[in-house]
Order: C-alpha cells, then sequence, then structure tokens
C-alpha cells in the first residue's frame, strides 16, 4: 500500500478530490 501510495501520488490525488466532491454532492443531494 505505501510502495502504491508513493508512486500514484498526483493522479491518487486528482481522483480523490474529484471522487470527494462528486461524492459529496450526491450524498448532499440524496441526503434530502
Amino acid at each position: 500500500m505505501r510502495a502504491n501510495k508513493a508512486r500514484n501520488t498526483r493522479p491518487e490525488i486528482t481522483l480523490r478530490k474529484a471522487m470527494f466532491a462528486a461524492g459529496i454532492r450526491g450524498y448532499r443531494l440524496h441526503w434530502k
């Protein structure tokens, strides 16, 4: 896991940020 994280540092952050933003929006819309 550490090796994977070190290898995918920039792509992981970008994907995580995009997924987080989409997740929060989807969660908020589904929350109501």
